[in-house]
């Protein structure tokens, strides 16, 4: 008969298998605990009453954010309560809640002390700028009042010279001289020391020759440079 000749039907059944994730390829933990919340089409407002848990602490599952969790146990049975109102197996979940709340812990606290050694550093390197300024600004005035003394100190004192006049013509052969000059200053005339009292004021009466004279009036400290004065005085022969 014509339908003893039919070839055999071959059903080839296809099974679609979906590879299981690794455990570098899960999701989050907050990315579970989200959408298994959305399966369940509940919110967290909702969910947070029914399991009488703070709603902020069930965002902070969701969002992944473990800090703004409090300390102690208490997040791990938040932790329980919200997945097994989600009918999620939370023993799993758990595991991943310890690592990924440890790997924040550590590296919010690398981060402190990170912010901390910058701190440290600014605080610290502040100091150092103002103090190295303000040596800088000792050692430049130190300097400064240093060579102010010591100009000071090697200048030639003043000296003022009264009388005689310069280039006179006389017919004596003596002749007074007068001057002005600082305290405990040496006075020469021709190289002959003269004494000058506690204001400086000197007077000498010196010997002239016939002829053209010139008189040195020198004024001198310890360590000062001189100072000089010179007189030409011509004396006419009688």
């Amino acid at each position: 008969m014509e339908g003893n000749n039919r070839e055999p039907s071959i059903i080839v059944i296809m099974f679609k298998f979906k590879p299981s994730k690794t455990k570098n390829e899960r999701s989050s933990l907050a990315e579970q605990l989200k959408s298994a919340r959305h399966e369940k089409g509940k919110s967290l407002a909702y969910i947070a009453k029914k399991i009488k848990v703070n709603e902020k602490y069930l965002q902070a599952l969701e969002a992944g954010e473990y800090e703004d969790l409090p300390e102690g146990i208490y997040p791990r049975q938040f932790l329980k309560e919200y997945c097994t109102y989600l009918e999620v197996d939370y023993q799993p979940l758990l595991d991943d809640f310890d690592k990924e709340r440890q790997y924040q812990l550590v590296f919010k606290k690398d981060k402190f002390f990170n912010s901390q050694i910058v701190k440290r550093h600014y605080f610290f390197s502040f100091p150092k700028v103002a103090k190295a300024c303000l040596i800088i600004f000792a050692v430049f005035f130190g300097f400064f009042y240093f060579f102010q003394g010591l100009n000071e100190l090697t200048s030639p004192p003043k000296l003022e010279l009264e009388e005689p006049g310069d280039n006179l013509a006389i017919n004596q052969n003596f002749i007074g001289i007068k001057g002005l000059t600082e305290p405990e200053t040496q006075v020469t005339i021709n190289g002959k020391n003269i004494l000058s009292n506690k204001d400086g004021f000197f007077s000498e009466t010196i010997n002239l020759k016939n002829g053209l004279n010139t008189i040195v009036v020198s004024a001198e400290k310890k360590y000062s440079q001189k100072n000089t004065i010179k007189r030409q005085i011509l004396v006419k022969s009688n």
